[in-house]
């Protein structure tokens, strides 16, 4: 098996920034800062100036492609003008949750990794082997497949019968035939997440909600294993893009994402010294 070009990139730009930090790009008009104005052309300057701010600090971005649809037609553009933006050596990842089967999900696989040019893409599973396929078959580019996330309706389908565990199980059979996959797992629950790793127990694991839904930075470190330096990717959004409605939210926004990134990285090595104490 050979190493795709995702998981290069992906580790390139984690080493040059020192960071296993995803910063979500999830435009929402309501808590824009007051100086922005609410239309594709005040947020893409909104988005610019996070990403220009932060871009030495992540090792991925994470653009919600549901959050660009809202502007209708000019959201696409908006995306596509936001992904051209983004310097190049930071991969990014298209948080579509594509949950297509046959010609629906060739088309999802294309639109995402040709018209777009992302790096990777989060899947939802369920649909089974002929809704994930599409996207393997473009070699190099990353798939994470949804496993368990962070929103507190997840009890009722994803951990009820542990369908997360299957999930993961699953997910991992598809990374024997192609390291691309990854599992999107949601940490506000360290227990759940740390039955995800026993279930995949190699390959990169997106954690969504970590600040949001209060997850411990120690424990999903500690859940993820001896990988946790090179395997694991935190995403946040809502505590950068948000944290300032004034007009200094940029250098708000960096001083939220260095602090984050330092925490993650204090919480792997941490993981690491108790890992060589037992």
């Amino acid at each position: 098996m050979t190493e795709s070009e995702f998981h290069i990139k992906i580790d390139k730009c984690a080493g040059q920034n020192a960071s296993r930090l995803c910063v979500g790009l999830d435009p929402d008009p309501a808590r824009l800062p007051g100086n922005v104005a609410q239309t594709p052309a005040g947020v893409f300057e909104f988005l610019r100036r996070i990403v220009d701010a932060t871009a030495d600090l992540v090792c991925c971005y994470k653009p919600g492609s549901v959050f660009f649809q809202q502007f209708g037609s000019e959201g696409y553009s908006l995306l596509e003008k936001l992904i051209d933006h983004i310097p190049a050596e930071v991969p990014i990842i298209l948080d579509a949750r594509y949950g297509e089967f046959g010609p629906g999900a060739k088309a999802a696989a294309s639109t995402a990794f040709q018209a777009l040019g992302v790096d990777a893409v989060t899947l939802n599973p369920l649909l089974g082997r002929d809704s994930i396929e599409p996207f393997l078959n473009h070699r190099g580019k990353g798939v994470f497949l949804i496993c368990l996330t962070p929103n507190a309706g997840a009890a009722e389908l994803q951990i009820q019968n542990d369908l997360y565990v299957r999930l993961a199980e699953a997910a991992y059979e598809f990374r024997a035939r192609n390291e691309n996959v990854g599992l999107m797992a949601g940490a506000a629950l360290p227990e759940h997440l740390r039955r995800c790793r026993e279930r995949f127990p190699r390959g990169m694991i997106l954690i969504p909600g970590l600040t949001g839904q209060s997850g411990s930075l120690a424990s999903v470190a500690e859940a993820m294993g001896p990988s946790v330096a090179t395997e694991l990717i935190v995403n946040t959004t809502r505590s950068i893009l948000y944290a300032d409605t004034s007009s200094e939210y940029p250098k708000t926004a960096r001083k939220a994402a260095l602090r984050l990134r330092e925490a993650i990285n204090e919480a792997i090595q941490g993981a690491g010294r108790g890992g060589a104490s037992t």
